[in-house]
């Protein structure tokens, strides 16, 4: 549990720092594009530390982790980012006096390809894993990365929060 404590952290201050408003940012993103490159750098050598010491892999199992991770993640991020632009439209027709049928429908079309896509992807992604790692190991690893996803989306709702709401900022 210290290990998933450590990555929670990580992510914690990940979260917070790259959420500052900094200088001249407009209220948006504190940090530079090569700071927050850098802060994620350093967030995910960690949490491969973390991985490998929780999983107990071997040097080649965490490189070829690190392969296919690398291989999922701009997909995942993709549809993470579809999901969310879903749910937005969907909060915004339910939010409005008198909700758009077809709209709302169609939205609800493509939150079940989104998770579609997303089951296939997972599916993909666990069968590579498969070839190289035991079954406990990616319960582990499938826990963990779940778990940071949760904490990711926690930190980005406390964020809004302190903004006021997506795009707005709180009033001093």
């Amino acid at each position: 549990m210290r290990a998933f404590a450590v990555v929670s952290a990580l992510l914690l201050v990940s979260g917070v720092l790259v959420a500052q408003p900094g200088p001249g940012s407009g209220g948006r993103g504190g940090a530079t594009p090569a700071q927050r490159a850098e802060l994620e750098a350093r967030v995910r050598e960690r949490m491969a530390e973390v991985v490998k010491t929780r999983l107990a892999l071997t040097d080649d199992q965490t490189k070829k982790l690190g392969d296919v991770n690398r291989k999922y993640e701009e997909r995942r991020r993709l549809l993470n980012d579809q999901e969310r632009d879903v749910r937005m439209g969907i909060r915004d027709q339910m939010l409005a006096d008198k909700p758009d049928e077809q709209k709302v429908g169609d939205l609800l079309d493509r939150m079940m390809r989104v998770q579609k896509q997303r089951f296939e992807l997972v599916e993909a992604e666990q069968k590579e894993l498969a070839a190289f790692l035991t079954p406990t190991q990616r319960v582990k690893y499938f826990t963990l990365q779940d778990e940071a996803k949760k904490w990711r989306q926690d930190m980005q709702r406390r964020s809004m929060d302190r903004r006021g709401g997506p795009g707005r900022t709180k009033a001093p």
